[in-house]
């Protein structure tokens, strides 16, 4: 074989292994990692992060992993969480003079809304009180009560 030859069949060889590894590389960035947001109702990941909200009827949330979920990217540790906890009014009436929870102003911009919730005719509170009392200062995010619908609504996230 002449060296010009195996010279165009080396340059051959590079292009076609580096256009593959660039081919990868695009349909690796282009693939969607990430979870499909089911709603899920099962109470143990509840009680086991939030036990001060007590025994409570049913449970309606989402989580998910924060960032893109990456295979190319380490990590992330942070999780979030949102979703809805179904007490009884009792609780509610507790809850809300207890820790002097204050009416909002405005209706709260719901991720999600379970099966027959009615939010349009929500009145919802909230305290810092009652915040810090449900969740660890590990956790970020909020609680809110809605005494209409017997329900505490959270957005959080776990480092």
């Amino acid at each position: 074989m002449s060296i010009n030859r195996k010279v165009f069949l080396l340059i051959l060889f590079s292009i076609i292994v580096l256009a593959a590894g660039i081919a990868f590389a695009v349909s690796s960035l282009s693939k969607d990692y990430r979870q499909e947001e089911v709603i899920r109702s099962d109470k143990d990941p509840i009680t086991n992060r939030f036990p001060n909200i007590g025994d409570f009827e049913k449970c309606y949330w989402k989580g998910g992993i924060m960032g893109s979920g990456s295979r190319w990217v380490p990590g992330p540790s942070d999780y979030w969480m949102k979703g809805f906890i179904e007490i009884d009014a009792d609780k509610v009436k507790y809850f809300i003079e207890k820790y002097d929870m204050k009416e909002l102003d405005e209706n709260l911009q719901l991720s999600f809304v379970p099966e027959n919730y009615n939010n349009t005719i929500s009145k919802w509170f909230y305290s810092k009180e009652f915040n810090d009392f449900v969740k660890p200062s590990s956790i970020l995010g909020n609680f809110y009560i809605d005494s209409v619908n017997n329900m505490i609504y959270f957005e959080v996230v776990i480092s």
